[in-house]
């Protein structure tokens, strides 16, 4: 006899379950006990936390500091979500272009949408972020843009007519109510030359309740034949991939949804070739496509330790293609942070090291 499992169940819907979240030093000491957390340690957290701010969704870190199996894994989600203090590193030649310079501007047209291909814009949504992951370098704001700025993107958008693939992104584009994200999608589809519009969103992994029915009915509403909607993500360590986090990706591939994975490549997190290979085989596995495996853009005492040498990156790469085929191999980027490289000088790169070097945006 076969057994129907609801494909939804009656849990706390997202909005209250943002409310959980960890903020607090507080809140963070009780899962001290289960992380090992030493004296040492924990005066060193104490410290950094007057300069970073915490936030991590509460059943986040229960599944994921209840996955632990070993005392590696103990170390690699330790640095996942216990705030550290930054180490002086030495930067080589070819990895300084992984360093954002603070002088760099991004080439915004207008505000909110940066443009860096003739045919895809990333419009950022908001300056806010549902988990603050200790690695990333952007501020955070709590600011969304207005409805006179989305009207400006529009009529750029629909004035450029080479623009074909809109990325959705932030901060967190899924902080966006549902009625709003419909809104800026009536919007997008409303101009023919449209074609893909990408979610870039950790939501399937730290909120997995914000992928819900209500979410998915209004995204089909917006995509057919032609005209698909991606979700891009960003697992970062194998034990990421919880019960919850792949039952979201379940619900969003079951409604024709492709999940993408782009991850940065953390020392301490998924720098080993062990942890490397599990993730992207488990990706796979759970119907998540690995994208990029991306150089980790380093912003001087924000996110130090996590550096990890391009040239690392690559052997990591190719050590996996070397046991895997392709469906689980992800594409090496090594983002160009400050430098204007010319389209000649990123093809003698691409050859030369067997990357793809491409600028990325650094603000909203």
């Amino acid at each position: 006899m076969w057994i129907i499992l609801p494909l939804f169940e009656d849990k706390m819907n997202w909005k209250e379950e943002l409310k959980e979240n960890v903020r607090s030093i507080e809140q963070l000491r009780r899962y001290y006990p289960k992380l090992k957390v030493s004296q040492e340690e924990a005066q060193e957290i104490e410290q950094v936390v007057q300069t970073r701010e915490i936030n991590f969704p509460h059943n986040y870190l229960e599944d994921l500091i209840g996955s632990v199996k070993n005392e590696k894994q103990l170390e690699q989600v330790k640095n996942i979500v216990l705030p550290k203090r930054n180490t002086p590193i030495k930067e080589s030649v070819i990895d300084t272009i992984t360093f954002l310079d603070n002088g760099y501007l991004d080439n915004n047209p207008i505000t909110g949408l940066t443009q860096m291909y003739l045919d895809r814009v990333l419009i950022s949504l908001n300056y806010s972020c549902m988990n603050h992951c200790l690695w990333c370098f952007r501020d955070k704001e709590n600011k969304s843009l207005s409805q006179g700025e989305l009207d400006q993107i529009y009529r750029y958008v629909s004035k450029h007519l080479q623009i074909r693939d809109i990325i959705l992104t932030g901060g967190e584009p899924f902080l966006t109510s549902d009625e709003r994200l419909e809104e800026i999608l009536r919007n997008l589809r409303d101009i023919p030359h449209v074609d893909i519009i990408r979610f870039h969103t950790r939501a399937p992994v730290v909120l997995p309740s914000r992928i819900d029915e209500p979410f998915l009915d209004m995204v089909n509403r917006h995509k057919r034949k032609g005209k698909p909607v991606y979700v891009v993500t960003q697992f970062v360590h194998p034990n990421e991939l919880s019960e919850s986090s792949t039952d979201a990706v379940y619900r969003l591939t079951e409604n024709g949804i492709m999940v993408l994975n782009q991850a940065p490549v953390l020392k301490g997190v998924n720098d080993d070739q062990e942890t490397f290979d599990e993730l992207n085989q488990k990706l796979i596995k759970y119907q998540v496509k690995p994208y990029y495996a991306i150089a980790t853009i380093i912003k001087k005492g924000v996110n130090n330790r996590f550096y990890v040498p391009f040239g690392r990156v690559e052997e990591l790469l190719n050590e996996y293609a070397s046991k895997h085929d392709g469906l689980g191999r992800p594409t090496l980027i090594v983002p160009v942070m400050g430098k204007k490289l010319t389209p000649t000088q990123l093809k003698k790169n691409m050859k030369d090291f067997g990357a793809y070097f491409r600028n990325t945006k650094r603000d909203i």
